[in-house]
């Protein structure tokens, strides 16, 4: 699927995404009330239990990291969403 085909949704899904994994949650959070305002428009929320999910686990892993910042472990994102289920 080119970039052209994607839904404004699903961009903005990604780039929500992207913010989360970067640890970049102030950004994150506007994204996701992006997210929030089109799934109110479009009457689909199917994006945003993927985004909270995402969002509730990246915030966990970077406490865990920030509490164990000296240890040698590597937190990586487990969470259990590989996508949005459908699109918006």
């Amino acid at each position: 699927m080119s970039g052209i085909d994607k839904t404004l949704c699903e961009e903005l899904f990604a780039v929500f995404a992207r913010a989360c994994q970067e640890r970049d949650f102030e950004l994150a959070d506007y994204l996701l009330r992006g997210l929030e305002a089109l799934a109110r428009r479009e009457n689909n929320p199917s994006y945003l239990d993927c985004a909270y999910v995402l969002f509730s686990d990246s915030l966990s892993a970077d406490h865990e990291a920030q509490v164990h910042r000296d240890s040698a472990m590597d937190f990586s994102f487990g969470n259990e969403c590989n996508g949005p289920p459908s699109p918006c």
